[in-house]
This record gives structure tokens, C-alpha cells and sequence, in this order.
């Protein structure tokens, strides 16, 4: 003959286990308040208990969801499993040709800073665009260059290149260096070297 097998837990005992300790906690909190003249109920209705128990319970989830979807898409490759990119993760979108014309126009006005930053952009838009490296706006400038090596960018002179438009950027971006006509050249060389690159 088996033993007869009792359940060890089930969500009932919890429901009740928490409606008691929420009746307990009451009674302990206004044990010393006169019963005659409180306003207060001494025990709480069992169906009031079990609702705030619901409500903390879905509060407490709803917040744990929100902490995993703020995460999630750093750990989900949304590029390499052909699923759209989540808003955040989208980088300006320009075409190449857009972004050495905005270079151009800002060489013009004697903005160097964003004649600079416009060909950083052509130089990360040429990487996109080979399938090299893909774009993504939560990408910073040493995970770029930390890249670099494993594309099929195979030029030493190329990688150069990239290096010295990801290092100028960097420079004017987060220093507080002043760009001038001779970093805009050096970084007009490097694209010059990275479009006959791509060409071979």
C-alpha cells in the first residue's frame, strides 16, 4: 500500500499564507489604537487582503518586465537575426553621397568640427554598406576601431584610414579640442584612401 503524498505548496496555501501575514501586520499596526473609537475595521475582509496581495503582485512584475525590456536589446542581436532594429539602436540615416555633401557645405561655412564629423559618418556609412561592420548608434568609437580588424578590410592603409576618422571624431567629440583646416585635410586624405580601396 503507497503512503498517501500531500502537496507541499500551492499557490491557494501562498494566497492565504500572505492574506494572514497582511491581516497580521493590520492587527500589529493598530493594536494600540482604542477599538471603540477607530475608524478602522480590526480585521480586514479576506477578499480585500487577497486584492492587495494582486496588486503588489503585479506591480512587482510589471516592474521586473520594464528592468528586462530596458536590457533586452543589448542582449539580442537584432541585426544578425534580419529583425528591425529597435528605435534606440538606429543610427542617422543618410546616404553616402548626403554625408560628403554635408562635409563639403560645412567646409564651406568654416565648420571643420562638422566637415570632420560628416566624413566619420561617410566612413562608418561605408562600412554599413560593404556589410563590413553594420551600424548601430550604441556602438562607441573603440568598438569600431576593436572591429575593425576582423572585417575584410584587408588594406592596412584602409584600416589606417578608418582608424584616423574614428580617432579625429573621438577628439573633437569628447575633448575639448578645436578642429582646424589641417585635421579636416587629414581626414579628407583618409577617405580619399578608403574610396580607392574599396575600388582595388
Amino acid at each position: 500500500m503507497n503512503p498517501t503524498t500531500f502537496q507541499d505548496d500551492s499557490l491557494g496555501w501562498r494566497i492565504r499564507q500572505a492574506s494572514q501575514w497582511l491581516g497580521e501586520g493590520w492587527e500589529w499596526l493598530f493594536r494600540h489604537v482604542d477599538a471603540e473609537r477607530s475608524p478602522f475595521p480590526s480585521e480586514l475582509p479576506e477578499w480585500l487582503t487577497q486584492l492587495v496581495f494582486w496588486l503588489v503582485v503585479a506591480a512587482l512584475a510589471a516592474w521586473g518586465l520594464t528592468q528586462v525590456a530596458r536590457w533586452l536589446p543589448d542582449w539580442v542581436p537584432w541585426r544578425e537575426r534580419g529583425g528591425a532594429a529597435p528605435l534606440a539602436d538606429r543610427p542617422e540615416q543618410a546616404s553616402l553621397a548626403t554625408w560628403l555633401a554635408r562635409s563639403r557645405r560645412a567646409q564651406q561655412q568654416g565648420n571643420y568640427a562638422e566637415a570632420c564629423r560628416a566624413l566619420y559618418m561617410a566612413g562608418l556609412q561605408q562600412l554599413n554598406d560593404g556589410e563590413l561592420i553594420p551600424q548601430r548608434a550604441s556602438r562607441t568609437d573603440g568598438e569600431y576601431l576593436a572591429l575593425l580588424p576582423a572585417t575584410q578590410v584587408r588594406s592596412p592603409q584602409a584600416q589606417q584610414a578608418y582608424a584616423i576618422l574614428i580617432a579625429t571624431h573621438e577628439r573633437l567629440h569628447y575633448s575639448p579640442t578645436d578642429a582646424s583646416l589641417e585635421m579636416l585635410r587629414a581626414c579628407q586624405q583618409a577617405f580619399r584612401t578608403i574610396e580607392e580601396s574599396a575600388a582595388s
